[in-house]
């Protein structure tokens, strides 16, 4: 890249070289230039090294760059403005002005002034400019040495060796039973909320266990932030131009349509994780059936985490969608219909899961399904099961559409009706299917420990 760049210096030289003097002010500022941006690119390399040495930066940006890469990309797929930008025009702009003024901007600015004859303001700009390199050489200098010796960056009063706790020191989230206890008393779980207390212990055992997970492993950090693109289309239609135009001079209820449109696809967005709850155990599979708890209170635990962790996303999709539009209502009926169709993807998903547990490989930061022997005829299954699912849960939202668009003369009144309804509906899907699974799961655990603890190939 260095070497690509000399055409284009000497090309500068040629064209801003008034005279000698000009000469001699411009060919140190493109030293300078280039020096400070060498440097500057090793410093940055040098910082990203440390920062990303440790986990809990990783986990922060493999859920921070998802949403900013949806972001730009539905911007630029919305907003036609972007594909046209006039540079030309940006040149004359006060944001370049302001770019001008970082340390690029200098080296420019002191050629510029030279090629003019303004050779006091030239030397002052090229005075700071070689500051700035020295400065930026010194931080990528020391930073490489940080670096390659070992002292990464930590928190102040930390120390980069980490202490190992005491070997007395009791095991978490476990509890000894005193004299006076009985055995057969229920187990109290440490730092479960005492709305959850009421449940099984193994149920709140599994939840706990699930949820350390999703501190801890970045896979199901990038699976929340996927399904935050719905919000972000929602967010991006809704302050378009074009569809305040089409929606004008249309009734309120269908101006919310791309809502509820937004809203059916953040329910079919998250089938993934309940169609393969057993998929995140890996090798500790063996250890999860050796378990002993009955296997209804098992899958309860994984249908908690679920339905907890992805019942906070359709929270945040229904708050946005009531403040976007104005409409704590809408938001409100929204969130039940997702609500109500989560709990359907959850029956479907605890009997697909029995029967096609696929393992899911956490390589690094690249997680995939470990599905590739299963060809096409495992995607045609789950293709048929995702389709299940959208018909079992048209009944829901035909409960919730109809009154609200008042769909062959169904009024609103009819919402305090098909809402009750369609919860009772949901539920009694959902009961019917931990009922069999837990019927099935003891005929399965064989077939599902020989799919999910097998190695994944390497390479």
């Amino acid at each position: 890249p260095v070497v690509l760049l000399m055409p284009l210096f000497l090309s500068i030289l040629i064209g801003f070289s008034s005279g000698p003097l000009a000469i001699l002010i411009a060919f140190p500022a493109l030293v300078f230039f280039l020096f400070h941006t060498l440097a500057l690119s090793q410093a940055i390399l040098m910082t990203g090294s440390a920062l990303f040495s440790s986990r809990k930066f990783r986990d922060t940006i493999l859920l921070v760059l998802p949403l900013l890469w949806m972001v730009y990309y539905l911007r630029f797929v919305f907003n036609s403005q972007m594909r046209s930008t006039n540079w030309l025009e940006f040149t004359h702009t006060s944001l370049w002005q302001g770019i001008l003024w970082l340390p690029p901007g200098w080296a420019a600015k002191a050629i510029s002034y030279a090629h003019d004859g303004n050779y006091l303001l030239a030397i002052t700009f090229l005075a700071g400019m070689g500051a700035f390199t020295v400065g930026t050489v010194y931080l990528a200098s020391t930073l490489l040495t940080k670096v390659y010796s070992g002292d990464m960056i930590v928190a102040p009063g930390k120390s980069a060796v980490s202490t190992p706790p005491p070997i007395n020191s009791k095991p978490f989230g476990l509890t000894r039973f005193g004299k006076n206890q009985k055995d057969d008393s229920p187990m109290s779980l440490p730092g479960s909320p005492a709305f959850f207390r009421w449940m099984p212990p193994a149920t709140l055992a599994i939840a706990g266990k699930e949820f350390r997970y999703l501190l801890r492993d970045p896979f199901y950090k990038m699976m929340l932030a996927n399904l935050f693109w719905p919000v972000i289309i929602l967010a991006i239609t809704n302050n378009s131009q074009s569809q305040r135009e089409m929606f004008a001079e249309t009734p309120k209820a269908m101006s919310n349509s791309i809502v509820w449109a937004m809203a059916s696809l953040m329910t079919f967005s998250q089938c993934q994780m309940p169609y393969n709850i057993f998929g995140t155990e890996g090798g500790a599979v063996n250890l999860l059936f050796l378990f002993p708890a009955p296997r209804k209170q098992i899958i309860l635990g994984k249908n908690l985490f679920h339905f907890t962790m992805l019942s906070c996303v359709n929270l945040i999709f229904a708050i946005a969608a009531s403040i976007m539009k104005g409409d704590l209502g809408l938001g409100g009926l929204v969130f039940a219909q997702i609500e109500m169709s989560l709990l359907v993807t959850m029956a479907i998903g605890n009997v697909f899961s029995l029967y096609f547990p696929v393992r899911v490989v956490m390589k690094g930061w690249k997680t995939f399904q470990r599905n590739s022997s299963q060809g096409c005829a495992f995607m045609l299954l789950y293709m048929l099961a995702f389709f299940g699912s959208f018909i079992l849960i048209l009944p829901i939202i035909a409960g919730l559409l109809l009154p609200t668009f008042e769909i062959f003369g169904i009024g609103a009144s009819w919402l305090a009706v098909t809402v009750p309804a369609g919860a009772i509906y949901a539920m009694a899907l959902y009961s019917l299917s931990v009922l069999f699974a837990d019927k099935l799961i003891v005929r399965r655990e064989e077939a599902i420990i020989a799919k999910i603890s097998a190695e994944p190939a390497s390479g």
